[in-house]
């Protein structure tokens, strides 16, 4: 058996979460991929069959109570609804925010300016 996180956050002096993150990102480097697939596509499944289940109970318009009144919203049904669609967000990466790569540095942009002929708009005039 070996440390779990928070013994290795004492002895490295590390923030617990941060370890956990590190330890995260080797499981994940270190899986199967066609696995991790099957798990996706497993988990995206159930979402999708919990949404079609609450969310008629969220929006309130599709759900019948005993008497035969529409009931209104839910405020519960609706976080679940929430909590749904941020948990498929992460599964399918849609949350994650957009890599730019830069190519050029602005040192770089400023000695290919200063490489560059000069270019002078006017007249010229002799002073």
């Amino acid at each position: 058996m070996g440390y779990d996180p928070a013994e290795i956050a004492s002895i490295m002096s590390l923030p617990v979460a941060s370890v956990q993150y590190h330890i995260d990102a080797a499981i994940t480097l270190a899986a199967d991929p066609d696995r991790v697939a099957a798990v996706r596509e497993a988990e995206m499944a159930k979402l999708e069959a919990l949404e079609e289940a609450f969310f008629p109970v969220a929006i309130g318009g599709d759900v019948v109570d005993d008497d035969g009144n529409v009931a209104g919203p839910n405020d519960s049904a609706a976080r679940t609804i929430l909590a749904i669609m941020e948990r498929r967000s992460k599964i399918t990466g849609a949350d994650k925010p957009v890599e730019h790569r830069v190519t050029h540095s602005l040192v770089h942009i400023l000695a290919d300016m200063a490489k560059a002929p000069k270019v002078i708009e006017g007249d010229f005039t002799d002073a």
